[in-house]
């Protein structure tokens, strides 16, 4: 066993997958007494159908294999109800704050995850490194951070959400607060299937993501993208009384940025009603819109009528000018 534990001990890249004879050396894995973790030099870990761990994955003697993570995989554990567990650290502990150098979080058919990281995790670890977020078929999972961690985020550049039961992205944790949430780094969101989801935040909040380039948001009813009452632009990023908590972003405050950008029929149809510029969808390469079987025509700001053949086509000709007039 001791010679295993040196083995281990120097690995940068590991799979967990079926070999419950590892339960051991994972939960119980200090080198020596009072030295470093077996696993404390890993940078990739990959966790796959590994049913005989318990329902956390990281308890709080396994931080520091966390902190040193740079890419982290967990696929197909049908246990697991949270990833990370911080439940016993000391209050010293809690005073030197650890930075994780996690950099790829990918968490994938993990039917029973409710949590990712409990609300006490901002106190001991910083994601500030954490730059994507992949989460899929994940349908316990109610939220995917505590509010705490948002201002460590300031490095995230992409996060894709599908098939999963999200109801909201940030959890308000003990009571609602007024929050700004600053991205200043991310340029791709997707949010797909997500069939709860309602808002970004539960509470008044801002949402900043300046350097946004991709916005696919696809079968998420329940979810309203953008607020478009003019006069809601006068207030703090476009949201008013009647549609918090439910827009994602102001229309002009997010378009003019935007290359790629995914449209539902209710959003369709608000643009249209709308005496928007031209210049504000100056930047869009590529405009996907949801299907909408019964529509017929698209009406634009010069109060005609448009149709060509289906409604992607439309809009694609719409945005790029090349819509030939009727006469």
């Amino acid at each position: 066993m001791y010679m295993e534990k040196v083995a281990f001990h120097g690995f940068k890249l590991l799979e967990l997958s079926e070999y419950p004879e590892l339960k051991e050396l994972w939960y119980d894995g200090p080198y020596s007494h009072g030295g470093p973790h077996i696993f404390a030099n890993l940078k990739s870990l990959a966790v796959k159908k590994c049913d005989f761990l318990s329902d956390v994955i990281f308890s709080s003697n396994l931080l520091q294999v966390l902190c040193n993570l740079e890419e982290l995989e967990v696929t197909d554990c049908a246990s697991l109800e949270a990833l990370i567990d911080v439940k016993g650290v000391t209050a010293k502990e809690m005073q030197m704050k650890e930075i994780s150098q996690l950099k790829k979080l990918k968490l994938s058919r993990l039917p029973n995850l409710k949590h990712i990281w409990n609300k006490e995790t901002h106190r001991v670890i910083s994601f500030r490194n954490l730059l994507t977020v992949d989460v899929d078929h994940c349908k316990n999972l109610e939220s995917l951070f505590t509010v705490s961690l948002s201002k460590d985020l300031v490095q995230l550049q992409f996060v894709n959400i599908a098939s999963s039961g999200l109801v909201e992205i940030f959890s308000a944790e003990d009571r609602l607060e007024e929050c700004r949430f600053d991205f200043p780094q991310l340029t791709k969101l997707r949010l797909w299937n997500l069939t709860k989801l309602k808002c970004f935040y539960p509470g008044r909040h801002i949402l900043d993501c300046p350097s946004l380039k991709t916005l696919n948001i696809y079968h998420c009813g329940k979810l309203q993208t953008f607020s478009f009452n003019h006069s809601v632009f006068q207030q703090a990023y476009g949201m008013g009384e009647d549609e918090f908590p439910k827009a994602l972003f102001p229309l002009k405050k997010v378009c003019t940025k935007l290359e790629l950008m995914t449209l539902n029929r209710n959003d369709m149809k608000r643009i249209t009603d709308y005496n928007y510029e031209e210049s504000l969808f100056d930047k869009i390469v590529d405009l996907r819109v949801v299907t909408a079987p019964l529509l017929q025509s698209v009406t634009v700001v010069d109060e005609r009528k448009h149709w060509k053949g289906d409604l992607n086509t439309t809009i694609q000709q719409l945005f790029n000018g090349k819509v030939i007039r009727d006469s």
